[in-house]
């Protein structure tokens, strides 16, 4: 073996053992360094010229303190996991997006802290509300009459007033008569609508008897606002809504300020999660 061959080695050999040594130090129970709360083990890796820390969190017996971010799917895990760590943490509020996000190691007056530790539930609606929302206003009209009654059929748990019974007749005169021609529209004195129709003559088959399709000009709901296992129900007015061009009954609904019933199920969580947790509620966001 060559003189340069022998050195190469040598310097190998130099290497490993004080990567070893190295090594060993890492494997001891580290010392805290006074006031360093995320002091980890390290050893350092030589990359050609280039030398780097490569931590070795994994040796320790336990980190320091709490980090990260759980989120939670309802109110009451939120409070749940806010009684496990909270300690008289802030909450924070926003509702678009409706969310609250407890920082539990934030600043206090005494101390800044490190805030990352947090719980997180970000408020999602109902799959009724959702649905009901969906098919609000004139942009959102039925396209036909059967389809207007099947949607009626669906959801006629949710219908408060007039009764389920009575929502699901008009539904079911709809479909029987979805092929007939609508020509007549008249307000009746208790304030719902009727709307007369006459049956379309074909060459296949003999004329029917006219009629009539009454519906109220009002009715509610009552479903959660927001999605989960407790959501509160809220009951909702809406009001029907109808054209009708050459023949043809175009049906929507408007639900009454909806907006304002969002506000006040969110005030609602808001008061729930304020009153379970003791904890300061703010509302806006932490950086």
């Amino acid at each position: 073996m060559d003189e340069k061959s022998k050195s190469n080695q040598a310097t190998q050999v130099a290497e490993a053992a004080e990567l070893g040594r190295r090594l060993a130090v890492a494997q001891q129970v580290p010392q805290k360094a006074a006031g360093v709360l995320d002091a980890a083990p390290y050893v350092i890796v030589r990359d050609g010229v280039i030398e780097r820390p490569w931590f070795l969190t994994e040796r320790l017996e336990a980190p320091h303190r709490k980090t990260g971010t759980v989120k939670l799917n309802d109110a009451e895990s939120f409070i749940a996991y806010y009684g496990m760590h909270g300690n008289g943490a802030p909450v924070y509020a926003t509702m678009q997006p409706a969310q609250f996000v407890a920082v539990l190691n934030d600043h206090t007056k005494d101390k800044a802290d490190w805030r990352d530790h947090r719980a997180l539930f970000t408020v999602k609606y109902s799959p009724e509300w959702d649905v009901w929302f969906k098919h609000n206003g004139s942009g959102a009209a039925f396209g036909s009459n059967e389809s207007f009654a099947l949607f009626l059929e669906e959801n006629a748990p949710d219908i408060v007033r007039p009764e389920p019974a009575k929502m699901l007749q008009i539904a079911l005169n709809f479909r029987v008569n979805a092929d007939v021609q609508f020509s007549l529209v008249q307000r009746l004195s208790d304030g719902d609508i009727d709307l007369g129709y006459k049956n379309v003559v074909t060459a296949t088959a003999g004329r029917a008897a006219d009629g009539n399709v009454t519906i109220p000009e009002q009715f509610a709901i009552e479903v959660p606002v927001w999605a989960g296992l407790e959501a509160k129900k809220y009951q909702i007015e809406a009001r029907f809504r109808y054209r009708l061009r050459e023949g043809k009954l175009t049906l929507w609904y408007e639900l009454v300020r909806p907006h304002k019933v969002v506000e006040q199920a969110f005030k609602d969580l808001w008061t729930q999660i304020a009153t379970a947790t003791k904890a300061p509620c703010l509302h806006g966001t932490p950086d």
